[in-house]
């Protein structure tokens, strides 16, 4: 039996799909979902961390998907490093609800360089931060707060420049004169994504 465990936590657990992350705080759940089979573990502290971190370990050494998404809450940083360690993913896509989630995903993307990257919003960041957020696959701006959501165009201009597939709720308003409006319809030579 013990050689079977060596065997399993040692071993690479194949390739999927999907992929999705999340955590429920009001039921105090972690949930990994693997293609369509939904494992749900209790977090309960620190101690509900290192066990979930201990089964994936006696589960399998390695896992690659075509996607993953990741709803950023209350994980921890540490634990989703932790926990996607070994992981290899095509394509990452972030829910992110909060600036601080903000901090946290960007830091997550880091670890995982060699994938493409797409990120649903909820907020609307400054217009430093959103601009500095690195080339991704797909930008989704869905304020909950759509009072607020007005894109400046100098900022609208360079996420049109450095996205690939750039979009935003209908609740958000973009002002440009015509002559932006042709400046922003120009194509840059260097894309060749078309």
């Amino acid at each position: 039996c013990r050689a079977f465990e060596k065997l399993v936590a040692n071993s690479h657990a194949g390739h999927f799909y999907t992929g999705r992350i999340s955590y429920d705080a009001s039921e105090g759940n972690f949930a990994f979902l693997i293609n369509g089979t939904l494992l749900r573990f209790p977090l309960d502290g620190a101690d509900g961390l290192g066990k979930n971190l201990y089964l994936r370990n006696r589960l399998f050494g390695g896992i690659s998907f075509e996607e993953v998404h990741i709803e950023v809450s209350e994980l921890s940083l540490d634990f989703l490093r932790d926990f996607t360690q070994n992981f290899e993913i095509g394509l990452l896509h972030i829910r992110v609800g909060t600036e601080e989630q903000l901090e946290k995903s960007l830091l997550t993307i880091d670890d995982f360089l060699g994938s493409k990257h797409a990120m649903i919003l909820e907020f609307l960041p400054e217009s430093e931060k959103l601009v500095s957020l690195p080339h991704m696959e797909y930008l989704e701006i869905i304020p909950k707060d759509s009072r607020s959501c007005h894109i400046p165009i100098s900022v609208f201009l360079q996420l049109l420049n450095s996205q690939y597939d750039l979009y935003f709720s209908e609740e958000c308003e973009v002002n440009m004169t015509s002559i932006e409006w042709k400046l922003g319809m120009q194509v840059d030579p260097e894309i060749t994504h078309f």
